[in-house]
């Protein structure tokens, strides 16, 4: 046989064999379910339903995603199943996407739009379940009509509740002091056990305690709240706005309310949020067999939670703002961990640090009644900081460290990429042995057939090789005099900052890269009475240097953060007290 003939055959059975390894492509399959309240079977109904489409269209399933409880109109980019199948499209080898119907994917028309073009730039078709095959560019007309659809499904359900309210019944959830009954023109009836500890709150307040403070007394006794744990001092004061709260609830009066608060979904994050409703959308109706508390008790403590809120709202009117709520109004903000119980270490009196679990949950939930100056714990935190957290030792340990890891994935992949290589010219010896079996009229299907599959496993080394290609780590070393300029660069601009109060975000924001967490606790021989411990983290500050972001290798920042230093004591377990 001539050289030209042996190439024709060769091609030919080539194309064959690509004819062949594309007779089953490659699908993957979504499926989502909106509420906790569903029953999580409809995922797997969804899956079942999308497989059978898949084996009609002469699909092969190579993978399913889903998501549970994750309402269609959340961004696509908070919804884990959604993210980890466009990690596995990005990878390539998926050639559609099957779901049960185009509203699985998502309801909110601008979020479905930039996914539809991601999809179809990638060459993956889009298959409905109950539809047949669809076309990325109508699926934004599609998400623009289940949008409004959702609304409307939502202002049903509105008018649906609001209607069995005015009919007498409890639409919502079941309040605390109250149990479901089925077989009543009224779905609920007190429960006597918890109204006790609901009359007891409201005697509690109006005798002048704090909502803090019977939170306390009920964890101590351990009664367990409406969640089933620990009281709250917010569970029983609420928000003054919201009408929330145990003192607010007007269930305890004997009269139900529907829609006191509407929910919308912030367009940019995708948040769920709570706002008070108008007046005219609020519904009312009086069940007198619900009611636990008399009406004098009800108006006293309503006295005082309106005085209450008028004496805060006027001496701390920053903090109603949203801007206000959220910024950082402390040099420390956000960073101080109580290491008794884990909870925030706050601002809980005048200018004062302490434990937030203690202050909201009593002494029942952490023992630490230590408090501390403001003041005080930044002027130790900040000289501390002025000293050096970066030794030389250290920075040097660290810096060995980051090489020894370096050579470690070097070693690793040079290992797997000879392996590969051996596997791959193995396979390829196998496809010149099988076409020449074909070349002389010994061919088959059988042989036909394990040619296809050969070929299908070099294409498989061959992209596995070329992955590893594209992962490959820089060996750019990191030098323990650069390590130590990236902090005093990072030290110099904090000064500066703390020279100006009005940057107190600034400042607080460039702790966050300096200081991983700051620890305290009560102790009788340190300043104070009070042990502090700074945690930082290396990784993080190499990263906030920026010069060295690019150095990095992809995926060794994860390990980096594995080496975290305790404050004056390198990579010793000891405590390091400021």
């Amino acid at each position: 046989m001539t050289a030209g003939a042996r190439k024709a055959r060769r091609a030919a059975a080539a194309r064959k064999s690509d004819q062949g390894a594309r007779a089953r492509p490659k699908a993957v399959i979504y499926a989502r379910y909106s509420s906790e309240k569903q029953n999580e079977m409809s995922v797997q109904d969804q899956l079942s339903h999308c497989r059978g489409a898949a084996d009609r269209a002469g699909f092969e399933v190579v993978e399913t995603y889903c998501d549970h409880a994750s309402s269609g109109r959340t961004l696509l980019r908070s919804r884990p199943g959604i993210l980890q199948m466009k990690d596995h499209i990005a990878r390539g080898g998926v050639d559609a996407l099957f779901v049960e119907g185009l509203e699985r994917i998502g309801r909110r028309a601008a979020d479905v739009v930039t996914t539809a073009d991601w999809f179809e730039h990638r060459q993956v078709d889009l298959y409905s379940a109950n539809a047949g095959r669809v076309d990325w560019k109508m699926v934004p007309f599609y998400a623009g009509i289940a949008d409004i659809q959702a609304r409307e499904i939502g202002e049903k359900t509105r008018r649906g509740q609001a209607g069995t309210t005015a009919r007498g019944r409890v639409a919502a959830g079941v309040a605390y002091g109250y149990r479901v009954v089925h077989d009543k023109d009224l779905n609920r009836e007190i429960d006597p056990q918890q109204a006790k500890v609901v009359r007891r709150v409201f005697e509690e307040y109006a005798a002048g305690l704090s909502p803090r403070a019977i939170a306390a007394r009920l964890n101590a006794e351990g009664v367990l709240s409406p969640r089933g744990g620990q009281w709250n001092d917010s569970t029983i004061r609420g928000n003054a706005k919201k009408r929330d709260g145990m003192l607010r609830n007007e269930a305890y009066i004997g009269v139900i309310v529907y829609g006191r608060n509407q929910f919308t979904r912030d367009p940019d994050t995708g948040n769920r949020i709570s706002r008070p409703a108008d007046d005219d959308r609020i519904v009312h109706r009086e069940r007198p067999e619900l009611q636990i508390i008399g009406d004098d008790l009800w108006n006293e403590v309503q006295n005082r939670l309106e005085a209450t809120y008028k004496r805060h709202a006027k001496a701390e009117p920053d903090r109603r703002s949203l801007n206000g709520a959220h910024r950082a109004k402390y040099l420390l903000a956000r960073l101080i961990t109580c290491d008794c119980c884990g909870a925030g270490y706050t601002i809980v009196g005048k200018e004062r640090y302490g434990c937030y679990g203690r202050k909201t949950r009593g002494a029942s939930a952490c023992s630490n009644s230590k408090t501390i100056s403001r003041f005080r714990l930044e002027e130790r935190v900040v000289a501390r900081l002025r000293q050096g957290l970066l030794t030389p030792e250290l920075a040097t340990h660290f810096a060995a460290e980051v090489q020894r890891f370096w050579q470690n994935e070097e070693a690793e992949a040079r290992q797997q990429d000879q392996s590969l290589e051996a596997d791959l010219a193995k396979v390829k010896k196998a496809i010149e042995r099988l076409l020449d079996l074909l070349e002389s009229d010994a061919g088959s299907d059988a042989l036909l057939g394990r040619l296809r599959a050969k070929e299908e496993e070099a294409r498989r080394l061959e992209a596995a090789i070329a992955a590893r290609d594209a992962e490959a780590l820089s060996t750019t070393s990191l030098d323990p005099g650069d390590l130590e300029a990236v902090y005093e660069r990072l030290l110099r601009r904090l000064n500066s900052f703390l020279s100006a109060p009005e940057q107190v975000v600034l400042a607080n924001e460039l702790l966050g890269d300096l200081i991983a967490e700051i620890r305290v606790r009560p102790d009788e021989v340190a300043r104070d009475g009070l042990a502090v411990e700074i945690h930082g983290d290396l990784a993080r500050m190499v990263c906030a240097g920026s010069e060295y972001e690019k150095g990095a290798p992809q995926g060794a920042l994860p390990y980096l953060s594995q080496i975290s230093v305790v404050a004056g004591a390198g990579f010793e377990p000891a405590t390091f007290r400021l």
